[in-house]
């Protein structure tokens, strides 16, 4: 997060946590409501600062000694701002409860002067007083899982379309990095080298691989050192942060790490394991269509563009950073896209929300004899992740009578 975008960011986390931190006071019937208020705003003023000076100065600090120790102080920051975020809900609950409450205690006669019925608030406040901490923990955890786990999800996929020839096809695919102020080029490396691992035979990447343009010729060389790795090489496909940070720079890079950029363009694809065969890869550009219908023509033309140098019935692979490109995938019957963008939502409870926006959000969907994988993410621009981990995959390839897949 850079910019305008982070300024947005905090000035919503910071009202809003300054606000359950008001309605809270209340609710708990703190002695020395303003000194509880002052302290909490200033807690909370003060994770604003460290999380908008590490973002914003992260290119500055970054090969300092001290960079963890501030990437820490800035996930703690995050951690605070996230539970009040979260727990403004539950304030509002608390608050509206006791305030009533005590209009009713008030108004009953048989109630000495200066008198409370406090029993009742008492019980239900610190029935709730245990939330903050326990969102505390859970939020904790699931910044510190968001930073340093992904899994690897492995799937067996039967095409009817796939020649016998090309029967055992490994291809691994990590999407949505966002190497920056959390993860960098050494975690980049780590991943790579996990999925070489794998022994797939070609990479693909399906964007938004790097937002902090300091790093971008350490992803270069990391690239550079590992794409041998891959027998049938790594090939990659723009999503929306390459726009939104400094494409040409990020594009150069990738080429010169040796790096396929597929830009509304596909590429005939000859397997070293598997003689006298081929696989059509396609990818498409990112869309910035205004409108549902304008983003499906703008789907269906990429798409078609992606397509051009396609020969006959080739077994075609799409990669698309946006899932929502598997409707005209499936128009042209391409047989397997493969994409990201949602991050999986990141958060599980969210899940029903962002479906709203999204119509494919993680895992698999299939239109008729049509397969799209939608990638959770193999990193983040924020941290934060819960019953949605990172993730990076491998599909291996098999004819068969339908479409199906299934882990392995």
């Amino acid at each position: 997060m850079r910019g305008l975008f982070l300024l947005i960011f905090l000035s919503i986390m910071s009202v809003v946590s300054a606000g359950t931190a008001v309605l809270w006071a209340y609710a708990g019937g703190k002695r020395q409501k303003k000194k509880y208020i002052v302290a909490a705003l200033a807690v909370t003023a003060s994770a604003v600062g460290i999380v908008g000076l590490y973002e914003e100065r992260y290119h500055l600090i970054r090969n300092l000694p001290y960079v963890k120790a501030a990437q820490y102080a800035a996930a703690l920051s995050l951690d605070w701002l996230i539970t009040l975020f979260v727990f403004f809900p539950v304030a509002v609950i608390a608050a509206f409860f006791v305030y009533v409450f005590k209009r009713r205690s008030k108004n009953k006669k048989d109630v000495k002067e200066g008198q409370e019925h406090t029993f009742s608030r008492r019980t239900f406040v610190k029935g709730l007083a245990a939330l903050p901490l326990a969102l505390g923990i859970v939020n904790g955890w699931g910044l510190f899982a968001g930073n340093n786990i992904v899994e690897t999800l492995r799937y067996a996929c039967t095409f009817a379309a796939l020649p016998k020839r090309l029967d055992g096809y490994r291809i691994g695919q990590i999407s949505d990095f966002h190497i920056g102020v959390f993860l960098n080029a050494g975690d980049l490396r780590e991943c790579v080298l996990a999925m070489a691992a794998e022994n797939p035979d070609m990479l693909v990447i399906t964007g938004d691989l790097i937002d902090e343009m300091c790093l971008n010729p350490d992803c270069g060389r990391v690239l550079a050192e590992t794409v041998g790795l891959f027998p049938d090489g790594v090939y990659f496909c723009y999503g929306n942060h390459e726009y939104y940070h400094n494409i040409r720079e990020i594009t150069a890079m990738l080429e010169k790490a040796g790096v396929a950029v597929l830009r509304n363009a596909g590429i005939v694809v000859r397997p070293q394991r598997f003689k006298d065969t081929a696989v059509y890869l396609a990818g498409t550009d990112y869309s910035f269509a205004k409108g549902d219908d304008a983003f499906r023509e703008e789907c269906r033309l990429y798409t078609g563009r992606s397509l051009r140098r396609r020969q006959g019935e080739m077994f075609t692979v799409l990669l698309a950073h946006h899932p929502d490109f598997f409707d005209a995938a499936a128009e042209r019957k391409i047989p397997l896209t493969l994409s990201g963008h949602t991050h999986g939502a990141q958060v599980m409870p969210l899940g029903e929300i962002v479906k709203k926006r999204f119509k494919y959000l993680r895992g698999f969907y299939k239109q008729g004899e049509s397969l799209c994988y939608v990638n959770r993410g193999t990193g983040h621009w924020l941290p934060l992740r819960l019953g949605c981990s990172r993730e990076m995959n491998v599909f291996e390839l098999h004819c068969g009578d339908g479409t199906a897949y299934v882990s392995y």
